[in-house]
């Protein structure tokens, strides 16, 4: 009978390991979520601080520059949908100045969106697997889709002859909801 106690004993202490490892891992998740929400509002600083100026100098076009080529470039590397759709708020969140009538902001953001979704086309016809370049077209006519921004209008014509149709489809999508 001492056994059969012992079996229920190391039993315990094997489910109580599992136990602790899980929490173990949920405190790592909840802990990391504020993480990355202090680093994407660290990220966008710089740029919140060039939204609130009404007239920008060279080094603030650099900050607008710097934080689309970085942004964009994360469109290369994030793995998941959910991260993009995220990144693509941001972006969006940043296109306009929080200045009444600050065209230099809308125009330099426009320009440097064009130039990085640009490249960011070049470099995800590398990418692999094929369906992962798919997503990462795909997710930059989404973006251009939510600009609503003439200028870029050449970049999702370039994509309506596609061979994939959901990259066709977002084509298709963002010349036609351009207002």
């Amino acid at each position: 009978m001492e056994c059969d106690n012992t079996k229920s004993v190391f039993s315990w202490d094997f489910d109580e390991m599992k136990l602790k490892k899980a929490f173990f891992i949920i405190l790592i998740i909840l802990l990391a979520a504020p993480i990355n929400i202090i680093l994407m509002a660290a990220g966008t600083s710089d740029i919140e601080r060039v939204r609130d100026k009404t007239v920008l100098d060279e080094r603030d076009k650099q900050v607008i520059d710097a934080f689309l080529a970085d942004a964009i470039g994360k469109f290369l590397t994030t793995q998941d949908f959910t991260s993009i759709a995220k990144l693509r708020v941001v972006i969006l969140n940043n296109q306009k100045s929080n200045q009444p009538n600050q065209n230099q902001y809308a125009n330099q953001f426009s320009e440097s969106a064009h130039k990085y979704i640009s490249e960011g086309f070049k470099q995800a016809q590398i990418l692999r697997p094929p369906e992962r370049q798919t997503r990462v077209i795909m997710n930059f006519l989404i973006l251009i889709d939510n600009f609503h921004d003439l200028k870029l209008l050449d970049l999702a014509i370039q994509k309506l002859q596609d061979e994939e149709m959901a990259i066709r489809y977002w084509a298709v999508h963002a010349v036609t909801n351009i207002n």
